[in-house]
């Protein structure tokens, strides 16, 4: 959404009068849409692209897959002489969402696999996500269960926006440093919480947003909520010679700018 913005006013373009401001001069990761969002995929499990509301084809389709494949399979050709047999390379998809994306994957990648200088390449494929019911799906689904009776497919619940551990669920194990990983995020993070600036005549700004509801008897405990929501934006200028974020990397990344 990119509403108009006129002389630093944020305006909702075509907004009712009766509209709703939920919240305003607020950063953007710190925006009520974010929690939302998650309780929206929360409550929708994997009828969220069953349904249609969120796309899903552009992402999760044979060629993507096999794109995908050619590459992981060439890192792991590089990595194949420094490899020990004893120890899979878990390759872990973050936000698996519907699982189509895996399948075309794993069906792709695997047979990638049988080249004579991948033989020895010992892989496990990991499914992750924030709701827990979307994994449950993928561990009884027919077209995935093989894999996972093989040893070559596990599942983890995994909130990106959390420290906690990966524990699988098919094994038991834990994932922890030293293990060699590859990861996949495939549209993955447009859903995580993230700020937004502008550079303007070489004044670098933070986009402070204002959030409307256009319908006032709306529940905003209810994820549809979201359907009737709106955002605006105002630019205000920072002054980087404080820190921002208390985080010299990121602070940083935004004197750099």
């Amino acid at each position: 959404i990119q509403p108009e913005v006129i002389e630093g006013e944020p305006v909702v373009q075509g907004a009712p009068t009766e509209s709703r401001v939920l919240e305003t001069g607020k950063r953007f990761s710190q925006s009520e849409i974010w929690q939302l969002q998650r309780a929206y995929f929360k409550s929708k499990g994997v009828r969220a692209w069953g349904s249609g509301e969120v796309p899903l084809y552009i992402t999760s389709n044979p060629f993507i897959a096999g794109g995908y494949a050619r590459t992981a399979a060439a890192v792991l050709r590089d990595w194949a002489p420094g490899l020990s047999p004893e120890r899979p390379v878990h390759i872990l998809e973050s936000a698996a969402g519907s699982g189509r994306f895996s399948f075309y994957f794993l069906r792709s990648f695997l047979s990638l696999m049988r080249a004579p200088d991948l033989r020895g390449v010992k892989v496990k494929y990991v499914m992750t996500d924030l709701c827990e019911s979307n994994v449950e799906f993928w561990r009884k689904h027919d077209r995935l269960r093989p894999w996972g009776d093989a040893g070559l497919l596990d599942f983890a619940v995994l909130d990106l926006e959390a420290d906690n551990p990966i524990r699988l669920l098919e094994s038991g194990e834990t994932l922890e440093s030293g293990h060699p990983l590859l990861v996949i995020a495939n549209y993955c993070f447009d859903g995580l919480t993230q700020d937004i600036f502008a550079v303007r005549g070489g004044q670098l700004c933070e986009s402070l947003v204002t959030t409307y509801n256009m319908d006032p008897e709306a529940d905003l405990s209810d994820p549809a909520a979201l359907r009737t929501m709106d955002q605006g934006f105002d630019h205000q200028p920072i002054d980087m010679a404080a820190p921002y974020y208390d985080d010299p990397d990121f602070d940083a990344i935004l004197k750099g700018y």
